[in-house]
């Protein structure tokens, strides 16, 4: 049996690997658009400093703060299994896009939804899932204003 002290060491270990696989594939994400950007290869619409800050910062830690450490932490304290709390969190996360997007463009959140639902579960950060969040809207952002999302949704 081991120690409560290397079992909490463990645990925190887990968190950061989780963490870390999280960031890795965001942060080359970061990487390749950002040289996209400024190699002066995106042909990008006009668009104002405000519009890219709420969508790359703001809208994710409201979202993240209300989905994540809201609603699923709700759920899962009541008892529901993490990944039943991390899919109806979600469902609700893709119909609140109803409201502003195209159905379309609700549909396409509910997987990388499910994605920020499990950083958070795994990490117990709302900094984390609002990271991932964070850099999957800048992608989002980036090729939209390039063109190649706008004739999809």
């Amino acid at each position: 049996m081991l120690p409560l002290s290397v079992l909490r060491f463990k645990i925190r270990l887990m968190d950061r690997k989780a963490l870390v696989c999280a960031a890795v594939p965001s942060a080359a994400a970061v990487v390749f658009f950002a040289g996209i950007l400024l190699s002066g290869l995106g042909d990008l619409r006009p668009v104002t400093a405000r519009v890219f800050f709420y969508y790359v910062v703001i809208s994710p830690v409201l979202e993240e703060f209300l989905f994540r450490a809201g609603l699923q932490r709700f759920l899962v304290c009541r008892g529901l299994p993490l990944f039943a709390a991390v899919a109806v969190s979600s469902a609700v996360f893709s119909c609140a896009h109803l409201f502003f997007s195209s159905t379309a463009h609700s549909a396409a959140v509910f997987l990388p939804s499910l994605v920020f639902g499990f950083v958070y579960g795994r990490t117990g950060s709302l900094a984390a899932s609002a990271f991932v969040h964070a850099v999957f809207n800048m992608n989002v952002f980036i090729n939209y204003q390039s063109g190649i999302l706008g004739k999809i949704f």
